[in-house]
């Protein structure tokens, strides 16, 4: 009898546990732990009691010692869950998630460490862009057009030859600078044969930059003046001085075509995270390239054929 009553006691406990829990939907959102747990604990008791409850009727109570054992610990488990649910904070279960960051490498790097891809992605950039914008307007301005245009090559060898020449020296003073920055203990890259190619893509589509801004410029000074502009345009709308997320879309653009935003994310990766470049990179690099490439042959290619009219 003692037995029956405390097994009633039980029930009407663990129906009243039930109305003040959370709904069972975010348990099985998987929300909580502690929620998930206790709904579980408070099933398995019920059932428990529920065939205790058949076997005192059926006065077979000699039999079902383990059974017995087995309920009292149930339902010391059960305590204890009740007990962690309680402590457990309101917000750890609404949120049970934390945020938390660990330095993989052990403390964090110096200004000049953290800065060095980024330097070594502008003066990259910079130097190829000069000597492009350059070249083409003092060929056109000395008459070279002229003994081009009656020589048997095409336009295209022309413009190769010379992208060839200008991307060969500034990857040459690319590998320079980066063995120069180990004097700085800036990392060296984690993967070398990557890193060079996006070097020479980097050199690439500046050269193709500076190509473009040949094109439409008429005298050196206008060149000058528009490699100035993409100077200024690279370090405010880069990443490199301010957050391009901090910028409205259209200045997402203007990142997005200057060939040393994508580079610098590159570069750190490769240099700093010692990881491999993401594909992003590869991506806006080769598009820059296409589209630089693109328009200066059809701008200089009509340019090209004018030179005899």
């Amino acid at each position: 009898e003692r037995a029956d009553r405390i097994i009633g006691e039980l029930r009407k406990i663990l129906v009243e546990l039930l109305a003040y829990l959370p709904p069972e939907s975010l348990a099985q959102a998987n929300l909580s732990p502690e929620l998930s747990k206790l709904y579980r604990d408070i099933e398995i008791l019920s059932d428990d009691l529920e065939e205790l409850d058949q076997v005192l009727s059926e006065g077979e109570l000699a039999n079902q010692v383990e059974r017995l054992d087995s309920t009292a610990e149930e339902i010391g488990t059960l305590r204890g869950t009740i007990d962690l649910f309680v402590t457990t904070p309101s917000e750890n279960i609404i949120s049970p998630i934390r945020e938390t960051y660990t330095n993989l490498r052990g403390s964090a790097y110096s200004m000049v460490i953290f800065y060095a891809p980024a330097v070594l992605a502008l003066l990259v950039q910079q130097l190829a862009i000069t000597l492009a914008s350059l070249g083409l307007v003092r060929e056109r301005q000395m008459g070279s057009f002229e003994m081009f245009r009656v020589s048997p090559l095409k336009f295209s060898q022309i413009l190769l030859g010379k992208s060839l020449a200008y991307i060969l020296y500034v990857t040459v003073a690319g590998v320079i600078l980066t063995l120069l920055l180990t004097l700085l203990r800036v990392p060296f890259p984690a993967y070398p044969g990557e890193y060079f190619v996006l070097l020479v893509m980097l050199a690439t589509a500046s050269v193709g930059i500076g190509f473009l801004i040949s094109s439409v410029s008429r005298t050196d000074s206008q060149a000058i003046q528009l490699t100035m502009l993409v100077l200024l345009l690279s370090i405010f709308f880069t990443g490199f001085f301010l957050p391009i997320t901090g910028f409205a879309w259209p200045a997402w653009i203007i990142a997005l075509l200057i060939p040393m935003t994508s580079t610098i994310e590159g570069f750190q990766q490769l240099m700093l995270a010692g990881t491999s470049a993401s594909a992003d990179p590869w991506v806006l690099l080769s598009v820059i390239i296409l589209l630089s490439f693109g328009l200066v042959s059809l701008i200089m290619r009509r340019q090209y054929r004018k030179v005899l009219e």
